[in-house]
Formats: structure tokens, sequence, C-alpha cells
């Protein structure tokens, strides 16, 4: 027999998960990038920043290229290779904005 109370909780954690990984709030840019110095801890999962777990350090140098176009965004690094950041389509705009903000020595590369 289902103990129900426990098949409930799971499909409510289940579904607030789903949320959460597609709400402005945990996923905006302030949320994915935390600037220190000269330094960026970008947060690359929505589990990171539900959690608010650390996330991977890259120096602001270290960003050559940032690839952008159709809701996606790559960063490219000497350190890291490339790194994809995955966002809602309602906060790429701003994500793409702050990623500018912080590494403005890097070449912006539109794909379609």
């Amino acid at each position: 027999m289902i103990d129900y109370p426990i098949f409930i909780t799971l499909w409510v954690i289940v579904f607030l998960f789903m949320y959460l990984n597609r709400s402005a709030d945990v996923n905006g840019p302030d949320h994915i990038f935390k600037e220190e110095g000269d330094m960026v801890y970008f947060k690359d999962v929505p589990i990171r920043r539900i959690f608010n777990l650390p996330g991977k350090p890259i120096e602001k140098t270290d960003v050559s290229k940032i690839i952008y176009g159709d809701g996606r965004l790559q960063l490219v690094t000497g350190q890291h290779g490339v790194v994809d950041v995955w966002v809602p389509k309602k906060v790429f705009d701003a994500v793409l904005t702050r990623s500018f903000e912080l590494f403005p020595v890097a070449e912006r590369v539109e794909q379609n």
C-alpha cells in the first residue's frame, strides 16, 4: 500500500523544484554571477542557485569570448573551456547584459 503523505510530499518537492528552476528570482543575473574584485563566481546550474552553493571562480580577464543567440549563452575561458549558461528565456536578456558588464574585454559573437 502507498504511504500517501510521503507520496504527496515527494510530488510537492518535484513541483517546487520545477517552479524554482523557472523562477526569475532564482535565475536572475545577481544570483548567477557574484562579483568579488577581479573574480566572478559563476553558478552554472539551477541547483547551485536554489541552495546558494558556491559557484565556479572565473577571472574577468580569462573570458575571451561571449557567444550568444536564440536563448543560448556561452562563455569561452582559458581555464574552464566553454561554459554554458542555462537560464529561462524571461531573464536571458538581463543575464546577457550583466555578462557584458562583467567581462568588457571579451569578444561578443552573436549566432543564430
